[in-house]
């Protein structure tokens, strides 16, 4: 382990509020930056976090008047699909002049849905205007037979959207906004289905499910917290087989509050595996999705908010994910950037 006995105290990172208030203001009041004006399909999405944004720097009321927000919640619902479900955006509405050929291009999408009822509900909107019913339906026709979730019903009814269980989390998210209160006549998603299903995959690494998947799971969720943070950086890549080091070598690694150690080959090795590191080794660490990837901002919410639905937050590091965070991704502008160096 290291001796910081000689190194002078880190200076602490500074959350800047104030810029980052700004930043999304001018998200919500003006044009969005140009390294989104190709996303605007999404832009129910970028709705959704630049609300929830101000309203978490608790800056949302204070900085929009009430018909402003109203205005927020009109646009939203102008984003209703008449099938149930939101649209992504208002520009794929055709209105009545679309045929019933060109109406599978003007689908409901179900990140949309979730993020427009989310954002409904950071408004205050009461959401009487919902079409809870139909909105419940649809949802139930994006379930496959295999229990799983698409993202959206396409030409000749087809589930569209790949296998990416985040589609599982947001209908997830859907039924328990909408189903809350009584509608016996709205018939369920296939609950039990859903959790068979989250219940066969294979935990990551493995082709085959692990009769110790909690355990295996919290120890690859912790060794997602990576020193590797811009492409340039020259550090240790894991590989299916890992070898073991020379005994010169010394891969940077370092101890998660006394829990697991972060490189791949310290965690081939096995936990509370600690090797001589600099300071400045430690000093920032995000977590990536899967090995030999860089640190990512949004996995510090994948990652971090899985360890907490697990009761295991105190297993990452938080001082080297919080550096990570103000010091390589926060924007000068304000706004998080995805990588270091990234626009936010």
């Amino acid at each position: 382990m290291f001796d910081d006995t000689t190194n002078p105290p880190l200076p602490d990172p500074t959350f800047h509020k104030a810029k980052h208030i700004k930043y999304w203001l001018r998200c919500l009041k003006t044009v969005l930056p140009t390294a989104y004006t190709s996303n605007d399909s999404q832009r129910m999405t970028f709705a959704f976090f630049t609300i929830s944004a101000l309203d978490i720097l608790d800056a949302l009321d204070d900085h929009t008047t009430a018909e402003e927000r109203q205005g927020y919640a009109d646009w939203i619902y102008r984003c209703q699909h008449p099938g149930g479900g939101f649209r992504g955006f208002t520009g794929a509405d055709g209105g009545e002049e679309m045929s019933e050929e060109g109406k599978c291009w003007d689908p409901a999408n179900l990140a949309a849905t979730f993020f427009a009822l989310a954002a409904l509900m950071v408004l205050g909107d009461g959401m009487e205007n919902v079409k809870r019913s139909e909105c419940l339906e649809w949802a139930r026709t994006l379930q496959r037979g295999d229990g799983s979730f698409g993202e959206a019903i396409g030409k000749n009814g087809v589930i569209e959207g790949g296998g990416d269980t985040r589609y599982c989390y947001l209908a997830a998210g859907v039924r328990w906004i909408l189903r809350r209160g009584e509608l016996e006549e709205v018939q369920d998603i296939r609950v039990e289905e859903l959790g068979g299903y989250v219940e066969r995959l294979p935990p990551p690494g493995r082709e085959e499910k692990d009769d110790d998947l909690p355990q295996n799971l919290i120890r690859w969720l912790v060794s997602r917290q990576t020193l590797y943070l811009q492409e340039e950086d020259d550090l240790p890549m894991a590989a299916e087989d890992v070898p073991e080091p020379a005994p010169e070598e010394k891969p940077p690694s370092f101890q998660v509050q006394n829990a697991f150690p972060v490189s791949a080959i310290d965690t081939a090795k096995g936990p509370n595996i600690s090797m001589d590191v600099q300071m400045d080794d430690l000093k920032c660490a995000g977590f990536n999705g899967r090995c030999n990837k860089v640190a990512d901002t949004c996995y510090a919410f994948w990652v971090g908010g899985s360890l907490g639905a697990l009761r295991k937050t105190h297993l990452q590091d938080f001082n080297a994910i919080r550096r990570y965070l103000l010091e390589k991704t926060q924007h000068i502008i304000g706004g998080f950037g995805k990588m270091c160096g990234d626009p936010p």
